[in-house]
């Protein structure tokens, strides 16, 4: 592997393992760089082992903090007995390097070092973080309605649980937080569970989470219930989670002891019954129903958030036995929104329809949704005629009106060509001509028609129904709906009752425009004698002659044309028929049009004249045709010329051709000349035949660049060698792309840079375009990491300041920087490169655009060399210490700030400063660093982005939020952010139901009614916990204060929201509240 640029991210992977374990042995980064050389033939730089190890979060050394909780765990770990493994990452830290750090981090004291394991037992009572919180806990009585971390009451409880292995269940348990924690570590989750859950003793969540993984399998399965009640009642868990845990790990025989646990009428069993009671139903488990409908669950409440009830759920399942149950159990059979009755049609099931018609169903409900009907609707769209019966004979309204999305039931019957029931609904007294639905709806005609059923058609018509067009363009009528099917018979029935031939059958199409578009001679050969208006076209639709034409169907077109129609018409975009037909490349066509008098100049359309069509196509024979019908050889409408279209194709005979023609070789239409099109392609024959034709070998640049400069993008020495014998200007100025050498410089080929260079090419030529190719020689050459272009470059006196016109590129060196070539970046400064070349607008200055790249021998070389660490950063970027924050490197930031970088920078890239970019990345080594160097916890920040306080809250971190408020953060600034996402910092505890988070917030005076965010997604922090489910952070809310002294009206809001997602306690819990306002 013979340098460093090679290494693909596979062949990191494959060597994880072995240089991981290198470095976290104890050997230096230099002795592993030396290593993995000699023995693997692995060659990288410094700079890029840096980064894998920060890709492999493969760090050799913790803070002081991390150690202190690792010296925690251990502990915590011996005294189960059990021996430990440290993990960094993926990476394992040697047992050695472990015990060296943590006597040197956490000595033990004098008790500790000569006490018995029983007595540290007894005694340690471990780290006390946050406990000041859990003390304010008490002082607010906030007692979490969950005793999850209590001792377990082994008694009955065991009873609820199925029999699985206690590896099924720490599967379960590590599932529930996978999409939150990754892979679910036991590590993250802990992380995670201490965001959302309160510790009655400090190390209670550790303890109670390794019971999981202990050896007691009743304390495991117990645990495990505990925190299923907890995560369920707190709006943690998914539907699918849920499930999970019914299936397999609720034990469903033990009915005496379900009941009896379902009935506890405290919150958390109450939400917990009501979630499970919803995946009993989402599984059609009737015996946990029974169960749950007898402990007391509500039967007629919301069960989600899709605002289905329990009943309306069963019914939509045609579940008969789950529907008794349900109604037994006195749910609402009309109970809005209205949608069990006509589900339970949609099954098909005359049982269940009766069943509910019998307990009351009202056989008229209107759903509220716009796209199911009524009953009576639902049963004529699925064509069943004893549902139909059944329903009219219990009182359905025959003539329901149509919905917005949805036809009578009429209609319906009608568009299934169902016959039968169309009759049976019409001497029901059906309404013939009811109005269609507004979108997508069809008459009882229209209907019809669309079924192709011929005699219901007649039968509809005998009765009177309107053949009448459709009220809106969208809507197809009675016969273009006959036309559309081909079906001759209908189409003749419809017009001999009287529909209008000419009238727009949808939106602006006629019958003969669509019938001709389909290729149907038959049907449009009845509607010519019908009378249609053969040049008929409204709007931008081609008249029948041009889609005739567009298909290739000599027959049609023949037959148009002796019916009159107008050859040249050019409606639309797609040409005239001659056009059309050139386009196709289909001669015989071309020849019937020709010999019929079409215009052979025509030129409507993108495509250009009938010759550039057939060019374009390289279709020699109907080319020549056209030629010897006088077409225009130098026709350029539309872009390119024929000879340009022969030439972009490499079609030597047909370039022959035209040539021979008189086309004109250098005329360069709207791009670029035929020799253009050749070089572009790199078909040094065809440069040839083109040069030797006279072609001017220095064309004006099209777009892109000359002949010559076109070469040179590709690379071509013997192309660009002949195009130079031919005369070529090498110093031609590019329209907008770059001049030969700046090409060969990008494409970092050195021979054709000293061919280029030996020739006379101007070494400091400016670029001058607004694209990614913009830039000089040596910016090319550094874009390219040539080092040895580079030095040639410099040694014909290539400027190492330049810039592009338009001040768009990046100067050479920060082009280095950026890529991370050191070398580079020490021959650009060696060469008198300015370290602080205003910043580019899409990559700073050199060192703001490598700040975050985790360099720190580059950063060290550009500081070295006078790069202003505070250098003003261009539009929409930030300073190197921002960009050196998000890239998550303490190193790097302690280093930038020793050189001076400014902490309290105003906001730019991302629109952040520094101090919320540690925020936002979640960072709290790189937050504290900044806050201890001077960073304002209260700096103003843009309007539509959060303070740091408020990012630290929204990503759970609770020690960041207490750095935070330590330093001072204002606790109560305003909701902010994006308009879908604008809390204050307790809000956003309250939404994620980071519990721990949120005590730290009051502890800290944050306001619990604060103001929501203008909108209609604004909440309250009492809202939020309710919208989410979040049961013991609502009571937590409410006990210090949330709502109080606001007239009930912030307690209605959060209950309206609460039912609207199906959160049955929360907003029960709620409405006890409202009457104790001011």
């Amino acid at each position: 592997m013979s340098s460093g640029r090679q290494i693909t991210q596979a062949d990191w992977d494959s060597h994880q393992n072995e240089i991981s374990a290198l470095y976290m042995a104890g050997m230096s980064l230099k002795d592993v760089m030396q290593h993995m050389k000699e023995k693997r033939n692995f060659h990288a730089t410094k700079a890029q082992y840096e980064r894998q190890f920060k890709k492999w979060n493969a760090r050799k050394n913790l803070n002081q903090a991390e150690w202190e909780f690792v010296h925690h765990q251990v502990q915590k770990r011996k005294l189960c007995g059990k021996e430990s493994e440290m993990y960094i990452g993926d990476v394992l830290v040697p047992a050695k390097k472990v015990k060296r750090e943590l006597s040197r981090h956490c000595p033990p004291t004098f008790e500790q070092k000569y006490a018995s394991v029983q007595r540290l037992a007894v005694e340690s009572q471990g780290p006390r973080s946050f406990q000041q919180f859990f003390d304010l806990a008490s002082a607010r009585e906030v007692e979490p309605d969950s005793t999850l971390l209590g001792p377990p009451n082994q008694g009955n409880l065991m009873g609820l649980i199925s029999d699985i292995s206690k590896s099924e269940a720490r599967t379960l348990f590590r599932g529930w937080f996978s999409a939150r924690t990754g892979r679910g570590s036991m590590l993250s989750i802990h992380s995670y569970l201490q965001s959302i859950l309160l510790e009655r003793r400090d190390g209670d969540l550790a303890a109670s989470v390794q019971q999981l993984f202990g050896y007691s399998s009743a304390n495991a399965m117990l645990q495990l219930l505990k925190f299923a009640i907890y995560l369920s009642s707190n709006g943690v868990l998914s539907d699918d989670q849920t499930d999970d845990i019914l299936t397999r790990f609720i034990n469903r025989g033990q009915q005496l002891i379900l009941r009896a646990f379902f009935s506890v009428k405290t919150p958390s069993i109450e939400s917990f019954a009501r979630n499970i009671f919803r995946s009993a139903l989402r599984l059609e488990d009737l015996h946990i129903v029974r169960i749950l409908l007898d402990a007391g669950v509500d039967v007629s409440a919301q069960p989600g958030a899709f605002g289905y009830r329990p009943l309306q759920e069963a019914a939509r399942r045609g579940n008969i036995e789950l529907v008794r149950i349900l109604l037994d159990a006195g749910a609402d059979a009309n109970a809005a929104p209205g949608y069990t009755l006509p589900w339970a049609v949609g099954t098909g099931s005359i049982e269940l329809v009766s069943i509910l018609l019998d307990a009351g169903a009202d056989v008229n409900t209107r759903p509220s949704c716009e796209y199911v009907g009524t009953a009576l609707q639902e049963a004529a769209k699925s064509g069943n005629p004893e549902l139909v019966r059944l329903l009219l004979n219990r009182g359905a309204d025959i003539n329901a009106p149509a919905y917005t999305y949805k036809g009578t039931a009429l209609q319906a019957a009608a568009e299934r060509g169902d016959t039968e029931m169309t009759q049976h609904l019409l001497e029901a007294g059906a309404d013939i001509n009811a109005l269609a639905a507004k979108f997508g709806g069809r008459t009882v005609l229209e209907g019809a028609a669309a079924s192709n059923n011929v005699g219901l058609v007649r039968i509809l018509l005998n009765k009177g129904a309107h053949i009448t067009p459709a009220v809106q363009r969208y809507q197809e009528t009675s016969l273009g709906l006959a036309v559309r099917n081909g079906n001759v018979e209908l189409v003749r029935l419809l017009l001999e009752a009287g529909a209008d031939v000419d009238a727009p059958v949808y939106w602006w199409v006629t019958a003969l425009q669509r019938a001709a578009g389909l290729g149907n001679v038959e049907l449009v050969r009845l509607l010519l004698e019908a009378g249609a208006d053969i040049d008929a076209s409204i709007g931008f639709e081609e008249t029948a002659l041009q889609r005739a034409a567009g298909l290739g169907n000599v027959e049609l077109v023949r037959l148009l044309l002796e019916a009159g129609a107008d050859i040249d018409a050019s409606i639309g975009f797609g040409g005239t028929a001659l056009q059309r037909a050139a386009g196709l490349g289909n001669v015989e066509l071309v020849r019937l049009l020709l010999e019929a008098g079409a215009d052979i100049g025509a030129s409507i359309g993108f495509r250009g004249t009938a010759l550039q069509q057939a060019a374009s196509l390289g279709n020699v024979e109907l080319v020549r045709l056209l030629l010897e019908a006088g077409a225009d050889i130098g026709a350029s409408t539309g872009g390119r010329t024929a000879l340009q279209w022969a030439a972009s194709l490499v079609d030597i005979e047909l370039v022959q051709l035209l040539l021979e023609a008189g086309a004109d070789i250098d005329d360069p239409g709207n791009g670029k000349t035929a020799l253009q099109w050749a070089a572009s392609l790199g078909e040094i024959e065809l440069v040839r035949l083109l040069l030797e034709a006279g072609a001017d070998v220095d064309g004006p640049a099209d777009g892109e660049g000359t002949a010559l400069q076109w070469a040179a993008s590709l690379g071509g020495i013997e192309l660009v060698q002949l195009l130079l014998e031919a005369g070529a200007d090498i110093n031609a100025p590019p329209n907008s792309g770059r001049t030969a050498l700046q090409w060969a410089a990008g494409l970092g080929g050195i021979e054709l840079v000293q061919l280029l260079l030996g020739a006379g090419a101007d070494v400091n030529a400016l670029a001058n375009d607004y694209s990614d190719h913009g830039a000089t020689a040596l910016q090319a050459a550094v874009g390219s990491n040539s080092i040895e272009i580079v030095q040639v470059l410099l040694g014909e006196g290539a400027h190492t300041n330049t810039l592009a016109n338009d001040g768009i590129a990046a100067t050479a060196l920060q082009q280095a920087a950026l890529n991370d070539n050191i070398e580079l970046v020490k021959i650009l400064l060696y060469s008198g490169a300015n370290v602080n070349a205003p910043a580019a607008p899409y990559s700073g200055t050199a060192l703001q655009g490598v700040a975050s790249e985790g360099n720190i021998a580059m950063i060290q070389i550009l500081l070295e060399a006078g790069a202003d660490v505070n250098a003003p950063p261009a539009d929409e970027y930030g300073t190197a210490l921002q960009g050196a924050v998000f890239g998550g490197d303490a190193e790097i930031v302690r280093m930038l700030l020793s050189a001076g970088a400014n902490t309290n920078a105003p906001a730019g890239r991302g629109g952040l400063t520094a101090l919320q970019a540690a925020s936002e990345v979640d960072n709290l080594e790189v937050a504290e660093i900044l806050l201890e160097a001077g960073a304002d916890a209260n700096l103003e920040v843009d309007a539509c982005e959060r303070t740091a306080l408020q990012m630290a809250s929204s990503n759970g971190n609770a020690e960041l939020v207490q750095l935070l408020l330590n330093f001072g953060a204002d606790v109560n600034a305003p909701a902010s952010g994006p308009p879908f996402s604008s809390f204050t910092a307790l809000q956003w505890a309250a939404d994620h139901g980071y519990i721990r988070i949120a005590l730290m917030l009051l502890s800290g005076d944050a306001d619990v009614n604060a103001a929501p965010a203008a909108g209609p997604y604004g909440r309250t922090a009492l809202e939020a916990a309710a919208e989410r489910g979040r049961l013991d952070m609502l009571q937590l809310l409410l006990n210090a204060g949330a709502g109080s002294g606001e007239a009930d009206t912030q307690y209605s809001r959060a209950a309206t929201l609460a039912e609207a997602r199906g959160h049955v306690t929360i907003a029960k819990i709620l409405r006890t509240y409202q009457g104790r306002g001011s």
